[in-house]
């Protein structure tokens, strides 16, 4: 991959970490060209008295999965599109659907 800024199937779907770099002090996984950048961004920010932090980074797809299932269960806390709390288990299945995922990527998905 080097170089590339083509993805393979196994990057796209979270089943490989090959194309990642830690940023330790987040706790969180980055494609390596973008962590430079972002954390380039966060140093500006700071140097302007903001505190960015990134919310969540790469999630493999096993991760990601257990995040959808849970919210599915209403294991899990559920939000709708302006972030009011929803009980899924009320919720018609093809709203429960696609209240999951205005949050959340289907696992595999980008």
């Amino acid at each position: 991959m080097s170089g590339s800024s083509e993805f393979t199937l196994e990057q796209l779907t979270g089943r490989t970490r090959e194309h990642l770099t830690e940023v330790s002090d987040a706790r969180l996984y980055l494609h390596r060209g973008v962590a430079p950048a972002y954390l380039a961004m966060r140093a500006a920010a700071q140097a302007d008295g903001i505190g960015l932090s990134a919310f969540s980074g790469f999630r493999d797809f096993d991760r990601q999965l257990a995040i959808w299932n849970a919210k599915f269960r209403g294991e899990r806390p559920m939000q709708d599109r302006a972030g009011k709390l929803l009980d899924p288990l009320n919720l018609p299945m093809p709203a429960r659907v696609t209240a999951i995922l205005w949050w959340s990527a289907l696992p595999g998905a980008r």
